[in-house]
């Protein structure tokens, strides 16, 4: 009987020892589960973040510059002809405004204000050249390409191309009176602009950047009364632009 009660006893002291033992492996298994599943978590928030990187969003972008337009000028009248070529080159300011997508590419509507000073020159045996002024205006649509975004060295690089009216405005001084200015060219048309340039990223959304752009000017000819020639006369124009411009941007 004592015999008895005592294997009685001792299996009550053993069971709450094993039944501690068991919850304790429990518990310390459910804690190596959620350090298993902890790294798993943060690759995952990892991931989310490194998605939204190329979202969609607001665009604008300001550039300001060096600008040069040079080209040839015709007219004609009944009694008379004149050729030139000019070159001017000034300040240009840009302004751009639209959406980017992905920040692959950008999709914009611009305006463009250009003044200058340069040489309004004959054509002729003694080069007789006027000094010129220039003011240009230009209001266009675009897009802005970001081909290389998974290429860290070339991330920055980008292409764009727009299409707008302007209007090409030369002043030169009167040959007639002192004091007095003559319109030389002042003719509407299409710019037909490209461009090639790199940004850098300053924050998440704020890029500043340099550009190098070509524009061919496809000036409207057009039969308009002349100041110096003083009568109706047939002018036509070929003008090329080329810049190299500093811009902010937001995309």
């Amino acid at each position: 009987m004592k015999k008895l009660t005592i294997a009685f006893l001792f299996l009550l002291l053993a069971m709450p020892q094993a039944f501690a033992r068991s919850t304790y492996q429990v518990e310390n298994y459910e804690d190596e589960e959620e350090n298993v599943y902890a790294p798993a978590k943060k690759t995952t928030y990892a991931a989310v973040n490194a998605s939204t990187e190329y979202r969609s969003g607001f665009f604008w972008r300001m550039t300001t510059g060096l600008n040069i337009d040079f080209g040839d000028v015709w007219k004609e009248s009944y009694k008379y002809k004149e050729a030139a070529d000019f070159t001017v080159a000034g300040d240009i300011f840009s302004f751009q405004i639209g959406a980017n997508l992905k920040r692959l590419y950008a999709l914009y509507f611009g305006v463009d204000f250009a003044v200058g000073s340069g040489d309004y020159c004959f054509y002729s045996y003694d080069d007789n050249c006027l000094e010129a002024d220039l003011y240009k205006f230009n209001i266009n649509v675009g897009t802005l390409l970001y081909p290389f975004r998974g290429v860290p060295v070339l991330r920055g690089v980008n292409f764009g191309a727009s299409v707008g009216f302007e209007g090409e405005f030369i002043t030169v001084p009167s040959t007639r009176y002192r004091d007095e200015t003559d319109m030389a060219l002042d003719l509407p048309g299409i710019a037909l602009k490209t461009e090639l340039g790199y940004t850098w990223d300053v924050s998440r959304r704020i890029s500043l950047g340099i550009e190098f752009n070509f524009t061919f000017n496809f000036l409207i000819s057009l039969n308009e009364e002349d100041d110096r020639l003083g009568e109706d006369t047939d002018v036509s124009a070929e003008v090329y632009s080329i810049g190299i411009l500093f811009n902010i941007m937001h995309r």
